[in-house]
């Protein structure tokens, strides 16, 4: 439980509104469309975009189990507080892979 500590911190003040209690975050990032991203085997950046203030992360994530996943990782940087100039999570979307082995999303 402390290892996910430390990611809730990187997490907007927004997105802890959704997320709750640490508790709750913890029990959704251990949900089957989230847990491939503990441990995972391996992690590439597919894409990325940034536009200001905001930037969108495509990920493709192997699991310990070899299974293949895609997040989408919303991003935004902090123009004030203690988090200044700081990039925090806004949130985290799980893409399945199409028949051709891509998510389908544009970025």
């Amino acid at each position: 439980m402390q290892a996910l500590r430390k990611p809730s911190v990187l997490l907007h003040r927004r997105t802890k509104k959704n997320t709750g209690p640490i508790a709750h975050f913890i029990s959704m990032v251990h949900s089957a469309g989230y847990a491939p991203l503990l441990n995972a085997k391996e992690s590439t950046v597919i894409r990325a975009q940034m536009e200001d203030d905001q930037a969108k992360i495509l990920t493709r994530v192997v699991s310990t189990g070899g299974s293949e996943m895609f997040y989408l990782f919303l991003l935004s940087r902090q123009s004030e507080g203690e988090n200044m100039n700081c990039w925090m999570t806004d949130g985290v979307i799980g893409l399945q892979p199409e028949d051709d082995g891509q998510p389908k999303v544009e970025i």
